[in-house]
């Protein structure tokens, strides 16, 4: 069975088969510009992306890359006895309540 969840990685997934190498080249660069230790949701790159037209759909997933590549790490915390990812508000003008993710940046050096 198929969860909610899994429909949701999956997405975030399958979006980056659709990216760019700009678009990934350039999100790795905004990524290596944030210090070691410090936090940051995705929208620190709202005006980057949307200046280089990256997709909406195209972000969680540039999001989970840079964790997967070590570059980032979610922010969590204990709920209930279950590890739970932290959010904070969303900056965006069209976010209407809405959170995002919050990360820290690694000491992992990004590359090319």
């Amino acid at each position: 069975m198929t969860t909610a969840m899994d429909a949701k990685n999956k997405g975030q997934h399958d979006s980056l088969f659709d990216l760019l190498p700009d678009d990934d080249a350039l999100f790795r660069s905004e990524i290596g510009r944030i210090r070691p230790g410090e936090r940051f949701t995705i929208n620190r790159f709202r005006v980057v992306l949307d200046q280089a037209k990256v997709p909406e759909k195209q972000r969680a997933g540039l999001m989970r890359k840079a964790c997967t590549d070590g570059f980032v790490e979610p922010v969590t915390t204990i709920v209930e006895g279950k590890t739970v990812h932290v959010g904070v508000p969303s900056t965006g003008a069209s976010a209407r309540g809405a959170y995002v993710k919050l990360y820290t940046r690694t000491g992992v050096k990004v590359g090319a």
